[in-house]
C-alpha cells in the first residue's frame, strides 16, 4: 500500500480571500435592489396612468386629492381660572393649618409666626408654579394632579412635550431639564424663548401659560395641520384629472 506523504495532502484554500468579495456584493444588492423596484413601480405606475385609456382595465379607483383639514380649536379647559385659583389657595391654606395645628400643640404662636411667616412668603411662587403647571397639564388632557407627585410630574411633561419617556430623566435635572420645557412650550404653540422662561422663572409662565388662549398641538393635530387629510373627491376629481389631460 503506497503511503500519502504530507507534501501530496491537498491543502484547504484560505477562504478569508472570499470573505470581503462577498460582502461587498451583499452590500451592493442590499443597496441596488430597493432603487430598482421602485423605479420600476413607478415607471408601470405612469405607464398605466397615461395609457389608460388604451388598456382594459377591468375596473378604475376614484381619484383622490388632499384637502386641508381643520384644526380642533376645542378648548378642553374653557374655565382656567377656577382650577388655578382653587388649586393656589389650597396650596397656600397648607402652611398656614401647619403653624395652627404646630402652635396649638405647643403653645408657641409669637415664636412660630416668624418661621411659618418666611416659609409662607417662600411658598408663594411655588404654589403660582404648582397651581399653573395643574392648569397647563389639563390642557393637554392630563390629570392636574399629577404636577404634584414627585418623579411621576418629570415623566407627564415629558409626554406632553411629546417625547420618549427616558426624558423624564432630563426633567429631573435642574436646568437641563430646560429642553423638556422649550419642547413643552412648543406643544402650545409658544416659542423657544418662552420654553426656557418655564424652566428658569416657572412661577410666572407656568400662570401666563394656564390662563391665555394656548391650545395644545398633539402630533397627530400637527400633521394634519400641516400636510391636510385625503378625502374622496368622486366625479368631481375624475373631472378636474380629464381637464387636466386635455389640456
Amino acid at each position: 500500500m503506497d503511503v500519502i506523504g504530507d507534501d501530496q495532502i491537498p491543502s484547504v484554500p484560505d477562504l478569508k480571500v472570499f470573505i470581503a468579495p462577498a460582502v461587498a456584493q451583499y452590500v451592493t444588492t442590499c443597496l441596488l435592489l430597493p432603487f430598482t423596484i421602485v423605479f420600476n413601480s413607478r415607471v408601470f405606475g405612469l405607464y398605466a396612468y397615461y395609457f389608460k385609456k388604451n388598456l382594459d382595465l377591468i375596473a378604475e379607483s376614484k381619484l383622490k386629492k388632499y384637502v386641508a383639514k381643520e384644526v380642533d380649536e376645542w378648548d378642553p379647559v374653557p374655565d382656567k381660572v377656577t382650577p388655578f385659583g382653587t388649586t393656589f389657595i389650597a396650596l397656600m391654606l397648607l402652611p398656614v393649618a401647619a403653624y395652627l395645628v404646630h402652635a396649638a400643640i405647643t403653645q408657641k404662636w409669637e415664636e412660630l409666626m416668624v418661621p411659618y411667616g418666611i416659609g409662607l412668603a417662600i411658598g408663594v411662587p411655588i404654589a403660582l408654579a404648582l397651581a399653573g403647571a395643574w392648569v397647563v397639564f389639563m390642557k393637554a388632557g392630563e390629570q392636574g394632579s399629577s404636577c404634584l407627585v414627585p418623579f411621576y410630574n418629570g415623566f407627564v411633561a415629558a409626554r406632553i412635550a411629546q417625547k420618549p419617556g427616558w426624558w423624564t430623566i432630563l426633567a429631573m435635572i435642574p436646568i437641563v431639564n430646560i429642553v423638556v420645557f422649550v419642547e413643552m412650550a412648543k406643544a402650545f404653540r409658544k416659542n423657544p424663548a418662552f420654553g426656557v422662561g418655564l424652566g428658569l422663572l416657572p412661577f410666572i409662565f407656568f400662570p401666563i401659560m394656564a390662563l391665555d388662549d394656548s391650545r395644545f398641538l398633539d402630533d397627530r393635530q400637527a400633521a394634519a395641520k400641516k400636510y391636510g387629510k385625503r378625502e374622496s373627491d368622486g366625479e368631481e376629481g375624475d373631472e378636474e384629472s380629464d381637464e387636466e389631460e386635455d389640456e
